[in-house]
């Protein structure tokens, strides 16, 4: 009897070692993980935001906002909480309330209509600039101000001014083989604003620089300030990456609002971390930025991704191989040493 359980746990280590072996040449390493379905990141936030949600917690955290001058990012813990049906401190409560009213103003919000730069906060970007920026306007304003710069030998701002172009091209649907022309031109001028009121972090930045770099056929800007040619003829292949980005930030606008969209740049250091955070919204909708400053970046973009199922299957093998040998190993040590007692 001893001998068929010998025997049935050694064809069962072998099938566990070919098994492995198959899995491994299947290279389930190369691509580990895969993206969450939005059923499950919705599970997954769910399951990492259950344990923040406590009058405690969330009070420490609008207070620390507030304390550090970020009254927006108080006001979106706070608004969490009351979905979550979270009650705050009333001494936290009465703080943010007197924060929030000591912000804003006509005067300032004409400055922050002329230049993002003058903004006092994300929110007054959204109510005050943007709904000019939005519209064509704010693309040929951009647009004007690069042929000008141009015009005069000054340094042309080539961002800015391919940003404007993307969404003006946007507007008139040349880039509609690139995606949803509304998203883009929404994203395009999105960015084109969050750049000019620091919204972008420095990598973003960059990146988008980069693109813009190429996006754009810079021989071509004299033709089409002489009006010999269209707007779309400064555009080249590596516009649709621009747009593709653009698109992002349209994506996270149509969840979120125009604030909160300008807020979760931050959080954003790669094109494929934008992307991560459009899915997010796609799944939280307004909580998006309650849920980044209560989880933050790391443990929300984490979410988004899990190990695929062959992944999983190779560490299960792997484990299951790796205690079979052990046991193994021990059973012959066992009778090592029961050798050396006899001897």
């Amino acid at each position: 009897m001893i001998r068929l359980v010998r025997i049935a746990l050694g064809l069962f280590a072998l099938l566990t070692f070919t098994a492995s072996i198959w899995a491994l040449a299947q290279s389930p390493f190369a691509a580990p993980y895969r993206e969450r379905t939005e059923a499950e990141l919705r599970v997954a936030l769910e399951r990492a935001l259950k344990p923040e949600l406590t009058p405690d917690r969330l009070g420490s955290r609008v207070a620390e906002a507030l304390e550090a001058g970020e009254t927006e990012e108080a006001a979106a813990l706070a608004r969490l909480a009351a979905t979550r049906g979270v009650v705050l401190p009333s001494e936290t409560r009465a703080a943010l309330e007197k924060a929030e009213a000591a912000s804003g103003g006509l005067t300032s919000c004409l400055a922050c209509a002329w230049d993002p730069g003058n903004c006092e906060g994300f929110s007054q970007v959204a109510t005050c600039n943007l709904p000019a920026e939005l519209t064509p306007l704010g693309d040929l304003n951009a647009i004007r101000r690069g042929i000008q710069d141009w015009m005069n030998g000054d340094s042309i701002d080539r961002i800015d001014l391919s940003l404007g172009i993307v969404g003006l091209a946007a507007t008139g649907a040349i880039l509609v083989s690139w995606g949803t022309s509304a998203s883009v031109k929404a994203g395009a001028t999105g960015l084109r604003v969050a750049r000019r009121a620091g919204a972008l972090t420095p990598t973003m930045s960059d990146e988008v620089a980069t693109l813009a770099a190429r996006a754009i056929d810079w021989d071509a800007i004299g033709s089409v300030a002489l009006r010999r040619s269209g707007a779309e003829t400064l555009l080249t292949p590596a516009a649709a990456r621009l747009a593709d980005i653009a698109a992002d930030v349209g994506r996270i606008g149509a969840r979120t609002g125009a604030s909160d969209t300008l807020a979760l740049l931050r959080y954003a250091d790669t094109p494929d971390e934008l992307a991560s955070v459009a899915r997010v919204t796609e799944t939280a909708g307004a909580e998006t930025r309650g849920l980044f400053a209560t989880l933050g970046k790391a443990r929300v973009i984490r979410a988004t991704k899990t190990l695929t199922e062959l992944a999983l299957l190779a560490i299960g093998l792997l484990s299951a191989l790796t205690a079979q040998v052990l046991a193994i190993a021990v059973w012959l040590l066992r009778r090592w040493l029961r050798r050396v007692d006899r001897a």
